[in-house]
Order: structure tokens, then C-alpha cells, then sequence
């Protein structure tokens, strides 16, 4: 039976404003509508600018306004506002030092304070609300003060307020 999916390998689901889920897909990002009953694709574009930047969807968080925040695996950041159905793209940019770290996101996580955290392959990144740089956390060889690998799969905010890192290779943060 088809699904309407865009691929059946799902990374991550976040329920939204309505209860709509919002899923993370090796093959875009989908929104199912409990109104409906139905699913609404958003798929890259090579000729739309304004589209989703890649369909190698790992990762998607939902700010305070309503707007969806996707990870993906080579165009870093994108910034869905549901009621304009355009895409802000946030990329690493190696001429911006306050630019993503890297083009592959692993992982979203918003903080209670409204920060975004995202993980890539090399290293954690954090775009405090309301800001449009990013602050940067790197392993550093023989410094156990910083994270223990680069390649950062989640990232999870605890009941005191403590972020807890996991990485490939390095452990628990």
C-alpha cells in the first residue's frame, strides 16, 4: 500500500502546532494533517530556490512561531515558514565564521531557552533565539573540557538544564 511518503526510512518525528506530525525522511519531509488524514511532501528543487535544500532528511524542530527547522545531510540548515510554504536556507559558509559548521546535519534539538542545537559532523553548534550566528563546539585532541569526537548524532536538554551530547566514536558528552 502506498503511504504518499516520500521514501520509507524515517529519521525522526515531531508532532506540531495542531498535533500534525512532522517526519524527517531519507527522501524528503512530510507533514501529516489529522484533519485531513493526509500527507503534505516537500521535496528539493533544483529549479526553486525557495524549495527544501536537499531530500536527505535527518532531523526537524519546531520553534515557538510555529516555524520547522530541518537537518539534512549536504545542505545544512533549512527554515520552513508553513504559512509562506518558502525555505530559509542556513549553510557553512567558510568565509563566515559564524556560518553552520557543516553542510550534514544530524541532529535539531531546541532548548527550553528557544536556542537551537545542531549537530553535525564536525561538531555542535548553537544559534541562541533571535540571533543569526552560530557559537561552535569542537573536539580538541587532548583537551578533555571539550567534546570527546566530532561527529555529533543527538543532542538532548535534561530536567536541569544540562545538554547532553552523543557522538560516533567518543561516547556521551
Amino acid at each position: 500500500q502506498d503511504s504518499g511518503l516520500p521514501g520509507t526510512y524515517i529519521n525522526q518525528v515531531v508532532e506540531g502546532p495542531h498535533h500534525n506530525l512532522w517526519l524527517a525522511i531519507n527522501g524528503g519531509l512530510a507533514r501529516w494533517n489529522r484533519t485531513t488524514d493526509g500527507f503534505t511532501v516537500y521535496r528539493h528543487d533544483p529549479r526553486d530556490t525557495d524549495s527544501l535544500g536537499s531530500d536527505e532528511v535527518n532531523a526537524v524542530s519546531i520553534d515557538a512561531r510555529g516555524r520547522i527547522w530541518i537537518g539534512t545531510t549536504e545542505a545544512g540548515v533549512d527554515v520552513l515558514d508553513p504559512r509562506t510554504g518558502r525555505f530559509e536556507h542556513l549553510r557553512h559558509d567558510p568565509a563566515r565564521p559564524g556560518s553552520l559548521s557543516s553542510n550534514h546535519v544530524n541532529a535539531l534539538m531546541r532548548d527550553r531557552a528557544g536556542n537551537l542545537w545542531v549537530g553535525t559532523d564536525q561538531g555542535l553548534d548553537e544559534l541562541e533565539a533571535g540571533r543569526r550566528t552560530f557559537r561552535h563546539f569542537h573536539h580538541v585532541s587532548g583537551d578533555r573540557g571539550t567534546l570527546s569526537s566530532n561527529d555529533v548524532w543527538q543532542v538532548l536538554e535534561d530536567s536541569s538544564g544540562s545538554i547532553w551530547v552523543a557522538t560516533d566514536g567518543g561516547g556521551l558528552d
